[in-house]
């Protein structure tokens, strides 16, 4: 299935999960930081729900008889290994990345405690690595059909299929301490505007949420949400692929 509403440019419709009102264009004019060339990093990758994994090839859907599992510890095939293609396009367009490769719910007693061992993580790397500017928390989101079978958000890109990708966004709506959540939304519209304007049906609205998913310790980041447990890890590393590329041209030329 398809998740996509294009804007082609035009009115950019925004998942309101927060309690303020917004409107994407109030945005456009937002400025990312001047790119400087630099041996420091400037992109953290992480996987707060590493585990996170696909439909194996060649299953259509899920076989209600014999569940398979998108669950894996095996970073080969879960997200992590979403999150290496990522920084590998980055680190190819001189953007030098840390990626942090623990599947981090598998190190934690409770699935429920990740964030808060996530939180650590990106502390520690900011303190240790002042330099890093964008911080990226990669995903898979999981969907389901009424009939019980996975969903597959899919697209085409040059005749190859590609996983929708969403940006989540977290706000302060919960009380939070989250003063500059404005910014991590304004940066999700200027990369969901280049995106659509790129391709055809490769994203889904962007997701703002209540809850602040750890943006709140980022200088500039997203949760990224690259396809779905109905999609296979063929597709959401192609995915992964074109949005690092898109990523990284905004990066360096700001728009």
């Amino acid at each position: 299935i398809s998740l996509a509403r294009e804007s082609n440019g035009g009115e950019m419709y925004i998942k309101n999960g927060s309690i303020y009102k917004l409107d994407a264009d109030d945005y456009k004019d937002f400025k990312l930081p001047e790119y400087e060339e630099t041996d420091e990093y400037t992109v953290l990758i992480i996987h707060t729900h590493g585990t996170e994994a696909y439909t194996p090839d060649g299953v259509l859907s899920d076989p209600l008889d014999e569940p398979y599992k998108t669950r894996s510890k095996n970073n080969e095939e879960n997200v992590v290994s979403v999150g290496a293609v990522m920084a590998e396009v980055f680190e190819k367009n001189g953007i030098k990345t840390l990626h942090h490769t623990v599947a981090i719910d598998a190190t934690v007693d409770d699935f429920y405690d990740s964030y808060t061992e996530s939180a650590s993580v990106i502390r520690r790397a900011l303190r240790e690595y002042p330099s890093i500017k964008y911080v990226f928390d990669v995903h898979r989101d999981g969907l389901e059909l009424s009939s019980g079978e996975k969903a597959k958000v899919i697209c085409a890109v040059d005749g190859k299929r590609a996983a929708q990708i969403m940006s989540v966004v977290g706000t302060n709506s919960l009380g939070q301490n989250h003063p500059n959540w404005e910014e991590n939304l304004a940066f999700a519209v200027k990369l969901q505007r280049r995106l659509e304007d790129n391709y055809t049906d490769f994203c889904r609205p962007i997701n703002v949420k209540e809850n602040t998913y750890n943006q709140q310790y980022y200088p500039l980041g997203l949760l990224l949400e690259i396809g779905t447990d109905g999609n296979t890890l063929e597709e959401a590393q192609y995915s992964a692929k074109i949005l690092a590329e898109e990523i990284s041209s905004l990066i360096k030329n700001g728009s």
